[in-house]
């Protein structure tokens, strides 16, 4: 019996190194609460004396205040996006229950103070200045696959001016006259088809009519800067539009997003349907496919205009066509 006793005798070695290595865990694990623990107190402490000191702090200066408010902006617009990457990824509607963009949509106004119970939100008749075209190009990424390609600063403010231009015979009020801008445009709207860096750029030129101005885009993280003035729109489906909005444009700007006659054949339908019957066209699209497109937006065809358009990006040799 001692024999076979002997013979089944356990190795408990791997046992003990058990053991050994869950108590080893255990000791971590309570370290590294004890650490977090320590740290939050410290996170707490700092913020409690930063918030001490800047109650303390002298007022900030003019350009302080305007660095601090183009951080905070640069923040948010990177947090709307990351957002909108992930909803996008996930299926959620930005319009539905279940998005944070439209609560994010309220804190867009450069020139609210996100801490006053009083700032107006992304859609509210003031007058406050809106997002550049250069901190939305930064903000919001190209998509090769929906061919988007964001214009420069500069030609956006040409193309915002000759919009003004188009309804207004008289000369271009300075941008910061609201009520100047506001009488002389009149209750004119402008509806800009896959061009959204237009409809940025001409309603940070003109923030006065920012409730006039639409952008009719199938990227929907654009449904962020405006609740009211983002309307989703699948060109593969060119008469799908509200029917509110039929007939009611005075301005129409147009850019296709790839360079084909279907493409260009569906964007000017829903041009024409949105446009009213007196419409100003205007056709931003490459040299090659110029002469058919110009001709989809009835007569007289669309002739070339002098601006040049710029592109960040793209080689191809681009125009703008009007019918002014």
């Amino acid at each position: 019996m001692a024999e076979e006793a002997e013979k089944y005798d356990l190795d408990t070695s791997a046992l003990d190194a058990l053991d050994k290595f869950r108590a080893e865990k255990a000791a971590e694990e309570a370290q590294l609460l004890k650490f977090t623990q320590f740290a939050s107190r410290k996170s707490q402490q700092r913020s409690s004396k930063k918030s001490k000191a800047r109650d303390a702090a002298k007022p900030l200066t003019k350009e302080e205040e305007e660095a601090e408010e183009a951080k905070a902006e640069a923040a948010l617009l990177a947090e709307i996006e990351a957002i909108a990457d992930l909803e996008r990824l996930n299926g959620v509607a930005p319009d539905s229950a279940d998005s944070m963009l439209a609560n994010l949509a309220s804190r867009l106004e450069t020139g609210s103070n996100s801490g006053d119970e009083t700032a107006t939100g992304a859609d509210s008749n003031d007058d406050t200045s809106t997002l550049d075209v250069d901190t939305f190009r930064k903000t919001f990424g190209e998509s090769w696959q929906l061919s988007q390609f964001w214009y420069s600063a500069k030609f956006v403010h040409e193309l915002s001016e000759l919009i003004f231009k188009l309804v207004s015979s008289s000369s271009v009020p300075s941008s910061s006259d609201h009520a100047a801008i506001k009488s002389a445009f009149g209750d004119a709207r402008v509806g800009f088809l896959c061009c959204p860096t237009a409809w940025v750029g001409f309603v940070h030129e003109y923030p006065a009519l920012k409730q006039q101005a639409f952008v009719f885009e199938v990227d929907k993280r654009f449904h962020a800067l405006s609740r009211t003035s983002f309307v989703y729109y699948n060109l593969h489906e060119p008469e799908t539009i509200p029917a509110e909005l039929l007939g009611t444009f005075d301005v129409l700007v147009a850019d296709p997003p790839f360079l084909n006659v279907d493409t260009q054949t569906k964007v000017a339908t829903t041009a024409k349907l949105l446009a009213k019957p007196d419409a100003k066209i205007l056709l931003c699209t490459g040299e090659s496919i110029a002469d058919e497109a110009t001709k989809l937006y009835g007569e007289p065809h669309l002739q070339k205009l002098d601006l040049v358009v710029e592109h960040h990006g793209l080689a191809n040799a681009f125009g703008i066509w009007g019918r002014t």
